[in-house]
């Protein structure tokens, strides 16, 4: 490990700072991983997500071995030094002794600090492990705390986007209409199927309440004056009907659209209604011969 001092403390942060200034997501936890390396002097350096329902499973972003990176890295937190990373909150410092404790990592010495989101939640942890035994942890200890809450907001910020792009994926694959839209109706997000629904529009950007028939502005506007969670609108689109169920979503201030294609259900009522209406004067045998009149008039038989 490198001699401690106070101005190589500095100088191993600014290192470790310009080599990770310029990049993002994965490409920045490799980054990191792979300066820790070479400007601790040790063998290890690694950067890792909390994952699992439980989040007791690390999955590693980034590691770096004698300079080396090593990708598709993930194990579970039970009864390792990391755990404790986790579920302390100052470094965790194992100076020697790591090859009796985990001998299959073929390290002598372990230093590490767990990361945390905006909210002080903890997602992850970044560390260093070394051949030799790790006696002072001052330079690294230093480095490792100013480069935590970066790692925190850029692993925060990868999940927000992996969150939302499987959001936009789930829209994209609905077979259903699926938008959102902001406060005042402006379209904001559409999917395939609402799309196909107006084939000749360009959606985003336009007024949804304007451009749905059957959809009534004061209804709307008065839905979410009264803070209900949902309300519920039929439309008439060219031939089929459709039933649109609104849904305001407090923390994104917007109100997500689920769409469902009620034409045959509509049709149904109406044969039935029709039914009821044709057989509702008759009685006896008549009854009988006025339903299957109107059966085989709806039936074309």
């Amino acid at each position: 490990m490198i001699p401690v001092s106070d101005n190589r403390a500095n100088e191993a942060l600014r290192e470790v700072v310009e080599a990770t200034a310029s990049v993002v997501g994965n490409d920045f936890f490799g980054a990191l991983a792979k300066s820790l390396v070479s400007t601790l002097g040790v063998t290890h350096g690694f950067v890792g997500e909390l994952i699992g329902e439980k989040k007791d499973r690390v999955r590693v972003h980034g590691l770096c071995v004698k300079g080396s990176m090593i990708d598709g890295v993930e194990y579970a937190l039970a009864g390792t030094p990391c755990e404790n990373v986790v579920s302390n909150r100052s470094m965790w410092h194992i100076p020697h002794g790591m090859r009796e404790k985990v001998p299959d990592l073929g390290v002598e010495s372990y230093l590490g600090l767990r990361i945390t989101d905006a909210s002080g939640n903890v997602i992850g942890l970044v560390g260093v492990m070394h051949e030799e035994p790790m006696l002072d942890s001052h330079i690294g200890g230093w480095v490792l705390t100013n480069l935590a809450a970066r790692a925190g907001a850029e692993m925060e910020r990868m999940q927000v986007s992996t969150q939302l792009r499987e959001m936009a994926s789930f829209a994209e694959m609905n077979p259903a209409p699926v938008l959102r839209i902001d406060l005042e109706g402006t379209i904001l997000l559409v999917n395939r199927a609402a799309r196909a629904l107006f084939p000749e529009q360009i959606l985003v950007g336009q007024s949804w309440l304007s451009l749905c028939p059957g959809v009534d502005r004061a209804t709307f506007e008065a839905w979410l004056h009264d803070g209900k969670d949902t309300i519920q609108q039929e439309a008439q689109i060219g031939e089929s009907c459709y039933l649109f169920t609104n849904r305001y979503d407090e923390q994104g201030r917007c109100i997500h659209i689920y769409g469902m294609d009620i034409t045959e259900r509509r049709r149904t009522e109406k044969i039935v209604e029709n039914i009821a209406k044709g057989v509702s004067a008759a009685t006896g045998e008549a009854f009988f011969k006025s339903l299957v009149r109107y059966l085989c008039e709806i039936l074309e038989i």
